[in-house]
């Protein structure tokens, strides 16, 4: 399964000016901001996110993303989710009040559910200081267990 493109929104907050792209203590790229709340950190690996490497090669580099507040990009959520809808039947269209927190959720979901992730490296990457915080996005379901059983199976193996 690939990436959700709505993560990109939540690792654009990382992107805006290029002092945010440091690299880490693994020697690749990570992003490093802190959150205007609390001032605590989002650090998030963007070789991890190869989604991330192709929207910035787009663009022509990270100082020309464009970024958009939380009230702008939530507004365009809403028309592209208008526009969309427009063309599916009633039973096929999506949530028509999608906003920058679906994208939080969603990556949350991914990271967890998808990529097994620890709670721990999620918490770290979204600049969130406690788990009842993330509860707040994300609940680990079937996915997560099936995620664990394979690491702990390459594990066992090596």
């Amino acid at each position: 399964m690939r990436v959700p493109g709505s993560i990109f929104r939540i690792l654009s907050r990382s992107l805006k000016p290029t002092d945010y792209i440091i690299t880490g203590i693994d020697g690749k790229q990570w992003t490093v901001e802190p959150r205007q709340k609390t001032e605590t950190e989002a650090k998030v690996p963007i070789d991890q996110f190869p989604e991330v490497r192709a929207i910035v090669s787009k663009y022509g580099g990270w100082g020309k993303v464009p970024t958009f507040s939380n009230a702008k990009m939530n507004d365009w959520l809403k028309l592209c989710a208008a526009e969309v809808n427009m063309k599916l039947v009633p039973a096929q269209r999506i949530y028509p009040e999608l906003s920058v927190k679906h994208g939080r959720t969603s990556f949350c979901d991914y990271c967890l559910n998808e990529l097994g992730l620890s709670r721990e490296s999620i918490l770290t990457m979204m600049g969130r200081i406690s788990a009842a915080e993330l509860d707040r996005y994300v609940r680990s379901d079937e996915r997560a267990v099936i995620a664990a059983f394979k690491i702990s199976e390459a594990a066992l193996a090596s």
